[in-house]
C-alpha cells in the first residue's frame, strides 16, 4: 500500500494519470502531492514548421523541430490548472511542483507553490532553453549554464520535460 511521503498516511486519491505508469498523488489528510512511476518512452515527430525563430533556424542545437512547432504544440497541450511536477535531468522528480494558471501567444504564467505571487515565463525565454534543450537532455550541458540564460530555467525546463512526455517525443 502506498504512503504519504510527508505524514505517512494511507488515505490518498489519484490526482492525475500520466504517461506510462507515472502517476500524480494526492494526501487527503496533509493535502502533500508527490508523482510516482516512471513515464513511456515513445518516439512521436512534432511537425516542423519552416519559419526561422532563432540562431540555430529556429531548429534546436540537437537539429529537431523548429521552435515555432514546440511552442504551438506546448499552447495546445499545455492548459490552464495543469499541474506541473519539477523536474532536472540530473536529480529527475523533486520538490513540489507547480500550476499553470495562464497560456498565451507571448508567455505561460505559472503560481509556484509558497512563491508570493504569479510568475509569468516569457515566450523568448523559452525559446533560449530550447535552443539548447538537446544538449541538455543528453548529459552535454550542465544545468548551470541553463540558469545563466534565464532565471525561469526551473519551470522552462519541468515544462519542456513535461512536454515530451505528453507527446512521448524530445523536442529537438
Amino acid at each position: 500500500m502506498a504512503m504519504c511521503p510527508a505524514c505517512s498516511s494511507e488515505d490518498l486519491e489519484l490526482v492525475e494519470r500520466l504517461t506510462g505508469d507515472e502517476r500524480i498523488l494526492g494526501c487527503l489528510a496533509c493535502g502533500h502531492r508527490w508523482q510516482r512511476g516512471e513515464p513511456t518512452r515513445l518516439r512521436r515527430t512534432i511537425a516542423v514548421t519552416s519559419s526561422p525563430v532563432s540562431r540555430t533556424g529556429g531548429r534546436s542545437a540537437a537539429g529537431g523541430a523548429t521552435f515555432a512547432s514546440a511552442w504551438s504544440e506546448m499552447q495546445a497541450r499545455l492548459g490552464v490548472r495543469v499541474r506541473i511536477p519539477n523536474w532536472t535531468r540530473d536529480s529527475g522528480f523533486r520538490g513540489e511542483g507547480f500550476t499553470v494558471v495562464e497560456v498565451s501567444q507571448t508567455l505561460v504564467r505559472v503560481d509556484p507553490p509558497g512563491a508570493q505571487g504569479l510568475v509569468a515565463v516569457p515566450r523568448g525565454e523559452f525559446e533560449k532553453v530550447f535552443a539548447v534543450w538537446g544538449r541538455y537532455t543528453a548529459d552535454g550541458l550542465p544545468r548551470q549554464e541553463l540558469v545563466a540564460l534565464t532565471r525561469f530555467s526551473k519551470y522552462i525546463i519541468s515544462i519542456f520535460h513535461w512536454l515530451e512526455g505528453q507527446t512521448s517525443a524530445p523536442l529537438g
